[in-house]
């Protein structure tokens, strides 16, 4: 793998973790965890892999165990899929400090669902929504 690439695996497992945080958020009140999250998926995209606190459990515990394909993605579709994620817990996080509670997780439910897209199909929604749009 070179700087230009990133592991497939590795990052579906990241945006499960955020999907599954997120929605646990919603559904138990906890609104801190999407400037938590944001925070981290942000660490993890300028610092690189090893400071990914996502990513590390993937590394110690479960790459290990399971067979991955090995697959690679291009480090800028990558970054897209971070930035994404940390836009929508941003936006989700100044909605919430303006007092607009249900559009914040709104917001935060989108970015969980586009989360959970990529994690289960590898569909960058960002570029899925910009396909359509250009399509008509």
């Amino acid at each position: 793998m070179t700087a230009s690439e990133s592991d497939l695996a590795r990052l579906r497992f990241t945006q499960g973790v955020v999907a599954v945080l997120v929605i646990g958020g919603f559904v138990f009140r906890a609104v801190w965890i999407n400037p938590v999250v944001a925070t981290v998926v942000g660490v993890g995209l300028l610092l690189g892999p090893q400071a990914d606190l996502m990513g590390v459990p993937f590394d110690r515990w479960i790459a290990s165990r399971v067979r991955t394909s090995g697959e690679t993605i291009p480090a800028a579709r990558a970054h897209l899929v971070a930035v994404t994620t940390i836009a929508g817990l941003a936006a989700a996080t100044l909605l919430w400090a303006a007092g607009l509670v249900g559009v914040a997780w709104f917001a935060a439910l989108l970015t969980a669902g586009s989360a959970a897209l990529f994690a289960t199909t590898e569909i960058v929604a960002a570029l899925a929504f910009g396909a359509l749009r250009r399509r008509g």
